[in-house]
């Protein structure tokens, strides 16, 4: 069972480290450890500094899960900006939940947030795991944890993944337009897996991204793969060719 640390969004008092100001409220802490929470709260909030200035080469980040999980990562980089207000520091990181599991390793939900006129505006809400290391803790993406029970079959060498259905018609056109430009190109596609989500929203989401304002506010679909031959479209259709073709090129 995981322990569930009680949320409020309501008496924030702050607690400075490095460059960020984590926004803790008066009954939402890390932990009820006060080691394990010192050590959670400086490990994240340096997290956060150097992630915010696009510096991924620190103890925090494991280099591997780095690698395949980068869009995550990418997420935290220049997030605290707001190009409208023209503030570089504009949206502040607030813990909302913090629920520790029996392995020891915590799940969090923070948001960035802004106030303008004592109106708040919130650009991301993100959820990720901080797993125990010597004396800090590393951050992992959700990723493999969100689609580990999605379903899958193999069409002609590429696999297909899907939460809800499988659209066979759909999948063979997607297949035939990957052969096609394979032979076109004549070079092999980097492609092996492909994540369909029934829109946008759930594609952020197996990443761990809860919220991102950015996406509220545009009609846009979403398209992106990785360097492990993984590509993920929130498109709601299996033909997505745009981003495909640009992930194809790579």
């Amino acid at each position: 069972m995981k322990n569930i640390i009680t949320i409020s969004i309501f008496f924030i008092c702050s607690i400075t480290f490095a460059q960020q100001t984590i926004l803790e409220n008066s009954w939402t802490i890390f932990s009820r450890d006060s080691i394990i929470n010192t050590k959670l709260e400086t490990s994240l909030n340096n997290f956060l500094t150097e992630t915010n200035k696009g510096n991924y080469n620190i103890k925090y980040i494991d280099q591997n899960h780095l690698k395949k999980n980068k869009y995550f990562y990418e997420e935290f980089e220049q997030i605290t900006n707001s190009r409208y207000f023209k503030d570089s520091v504009f949206f502040k990181p607030q813990l909302l939940k913090s629920v520790v599991d029996k392995n020891q390793d915590y799940y969090l939900t923070i948001q960035y947030i802004g106030v303008n006129e004592e109106k708040p505006i919130t650009n991301t809400i993100l959820k990720f795991k901080a797993t125990p290391k010597d004396d800090y803790y590393q951050f992992f993406c959700l990723f493999d944890e969100n689609t580990v029970n999605w379903k899958s079959k193999v069409n002609d060498g590429i696999t297909f993944y899907y939460s809800t259905n499988y659209n066979e018609e759909k999948a063979n056109k997607f297949v035939k337009f990957h052969r096609n430009l394979e032979k076109l190109t004549k070079q092999s596609s980097p492609i092996k897996n492909y994540y369909k989500c029934k829109n946008t929203q759930e594609a952020l989401e197996i990443f761990g991204i809860q919220f991102a304002l950015r996406s509220a506010n545009s009609g846009s679909g979403f398209g992106m793969s990785d360097d492990y031959g993984n590509f993920i479209t929130g498109i709601n259709s299996e033909d997505y060719l745009h981003d495909y073709v640009h992930s194809f090129f790579g």
